[in-house]
């Protein structure tokens, strides 16, 4: 079966509060889906999420690697979640992100279930550094074999005008990611790519964040890679 996005699920809310959830916006799911779970939020240096969650019972979510925007603008952070699907719904999962403690504003989160893997398995997490106007992100290498779901989270504490995003020189599908200061994403490869690339325009040339995963078809378990010079390398 080929790769390909069941459902989208976008969330948002601007309050101090920290958690949020999709329940204006539920996503369908079917067993076996991979689920990937993708936040932006704004809050102190340290800041992460705490948990992922949904209602459907049994589904463990695995945390990436967050990326803080440290101490520039109001602060952005990005940060991304999966599990495989235990089982499935329809269009009545709702899925809630929990972040740690303290006042977290601009929360926003864009939840995708993705069918036609068998056993899919993480191939990388990457992240940017915190940037200015314009800077890619990249990353070297692949043990996949196959096709690859790939997907990004960019995130900013003010509104951006986009690019058009591509992974490995191919135009992606993008969206904005529950409003104009965040954008979500994918691209469904035929073969492994050997690289990924972002780029973002920021009109108000504000500080940004990206986060980004590619899942492959394994049949052993996930492999998360190692950190090089503030950026994840390799396996992608």
């Amino acid at each position: 079966m080929a790769i390909a996005v069941r459902d989208t699920s976008t969330f948002t809310e601007d309050g101090a509060d920290n958690s949020f959830n999709n329940t204006a916006d539920k996503l369908s799911i079917t067993a076996g889906d991979l689920i990937v779970v993708e936040v932006k939020w704004e809050a102190v240096v340290g800041s992460s999420i705490t948990s992922v969650t949904d209602d459907i019972g049994g589904n463990t979510y695995t945390l990436g690697t967050v990326k803080d925007g440290g101490a520039v603008g109001g602060t952005p952070h990005t940060q991304q979640a999966y599990c495989l699907s235990s089982a499935g719904t329809s269009a009545t999962t709702t899925i809630t992100v929990t972040l740690s403690s303290g006042s977290v504003t601009f929360k926003r989160a864009v939840a995708r279930s993705v069918s036609g893997f068998t056993n899919a398995a993480l191939d990388l997490f990457f992240t940017s550094g915190v940037g200015i106007d314009r800077q890619p992100v990249t990353g070297a290498g692949s043990t996949a074999t196959a096709a690859e779901y790939v997907t990004a989270f960019a995130g900013c504490s003010a509104a951006q005008t986009f690019d058009t995003p591509t992974i490995g020189g191919t135009a992606a599908t993008g969206s904005a990611g529950g409003g104009t200061d965040t954008l979500s994403f994918y691209l469904i490869t035929s073969s492994p790519v050997s690289s990924g690339t972002c780029t973002v325009h920021d009109t108000s040339n504000s500080d940004w964040t990206i986060v980004a995963a590619a899942f492959k078809e394994a049949s052993t378990a996930a492999l998360l890679s190692g950190k090089t010079n503030g950026k994840f390398q390799g396996k992608f």
